[in-house]
């Protein structure tokens, strides 16, 4: 990219394979011809002499080839060929002009597409680290046993974190809220999708454990019923029901019933009706956590009755 050969006594820079013309973007040669792989560069020199021979140039080269050559120029004084990094003004290499260049070739070749996503992912608040991880994920080297593979390290490339229910979950409630984002026009926060993630994995451990038994009491029984008292003073009880509506034909049709008492009693708060994620939210996080937005419409309808 940025390395190039000073052409002294020619003797040790090959014609085809070193990059010795005076061009920008293409220091090698073009043409080809029988044995020119073993060629160095002193066999189109005058003999004797550090001069071009312009009548074996114009014999081999195309066009392209021999312009350049013609006026790539040849040191007089050094005693041997060279390398010299063609970046910068004395030819030396250091690491900055060699990002310089990396980075350069990089935005050169990445579409507008990419370009808007990297300006987006920049523009993120969030820590350090993450913008870290996001930019080793996005570029793809990313320490993984992949990558460590590619360097031939043998190793299992098993994930150690996919046997666990929790994380797989996780993968799919960020897979869920995509969809939703994108087929719905509807966002969920990080929260949401952790919780997510877990009702839904404790919704379906529950109904493994009990697929084989009946989800209703039998009639007349009345073993093991709870039975509803009364809060001690001073303290509020909330009382939490739900069901699924399978009649309605559709997933999702859910509904659940919040009822705050006191110790008097009274009853303080009473809600009904919520979506699948208010749904999930009762059940993992609590009424309390769940109603508080509909708590001053529900406190209105309650103080009538009080």
């Amino acid at each position: 990219m940025g390395a190039r050969r000073g052409v002294g006594p020619g003797t040790n820079v090959s014609v085809q394979f070193d990059p010795w013309l005076a061009d920008e973007s293409q220091p090698w040669v073009t043409s080809r011809a029988t044995g020119m792989e073993t060629w160095t560069v002193n066999n189109l020199m005058v003999v004797g002499e550090r001069a071009w021979d312009l009548e074996v140039i114009s014999d081999i080269f195309n066009d392209r080839d021999k312009e350049i050559i013609i006026r790539t120029n040849i040191d007089q004084d050094t005693p041997m060929d060279t390398w010299y990094w063609h970046k910068d003004l004395y030819g030396f290499y250091t690491v900055r002009e060699a990002y310089r260049l990396l980075h350069h070739s990089e935005i050169t070749n990445t579409s507008e597409s990419e370009i808007k996503i990297w300006k987006i992912a920049w523009k993120l608040h969030v820590p350090p680290k993450v913008h870290q991880l996001m930019w080793r994920a996005l570029s793809g080297c990313l320490g993984t046993k992949v990558q460590l593979t590619t360097k031939h390290i043998p190793l299992d490339q098993a994930c150690p974190m996919c046997n666990q229910e929790e994380l797989l979950m996780v993968l799919w409630a960020i897979w869920y809220a995509r969809n939703e984002v994108v087929w719905r026009d509807k966002s969920m926060s990080a929260a949401e999708v952790i919780l997510l993630a877990r009702v839904a994995l404790n919704q379906w451990r529950n109904a493994q454990q009990r697929r084989m038994g009946s989800l209703l009491v039998p009639t007349g029984s009345r073993e093991d019923l709870e039975h509803w008292v009364k809060p001690v003073m001073e303290k509020i009880k909330v009382n939490v029901d739900g069901a699924i509506f399978a009649s309605d034909g559709r997933f999702g049709a859910a509904g659940v019933a919040v009822v705050l008492k006191s110790a008097t009693w009274r009853e303080l708060v009473r809600w009904e009706g919520a979506d699948v994620r208010e749904v999930a939210c009762a059940g993992w996080l609590g009424a309390d956590e769940v109603v508080p937005a509909r708590k001053e419409a529900a406190a209105g309808r309650t103080r009538g009755r009080s």
